[in-house]
């Protein structure tokens, strides 16, 4: 539960940071969950991170698009 909720207070505030940082932020985080670069819970734990970014964007998109066609 700890990770969701920092998963999802760290992709509000990531908006506004270039991919690259959002990498490097990713990478961080992972550091800070224990997992160790080049294992696959590594891999898992940035695939979760883009995976949620991706998901949030999407949600994001079909209310605005609703916001949008409702107007």
């Amino acid at each position: 539960m700890k990770k969701i909720i920092i998963l999802g207070v760290v992709f509000l505030l990531s908006g506004c940071i270039t991919p690259e940082q959002q990498f490097n932020q990713d990478q961080s985080y992972c550091d800070k969950f224990g997992y160790q670069k080049g294992t696959d819970k590594y891999a898992d734990c940035l695939k979760e991170f883009h995976m949620q970014r991706d998901k949030i964007e999407q949600q994001s998109d079909s209310r605005m698009m609703e916001n949008f066609m409702s107007n």
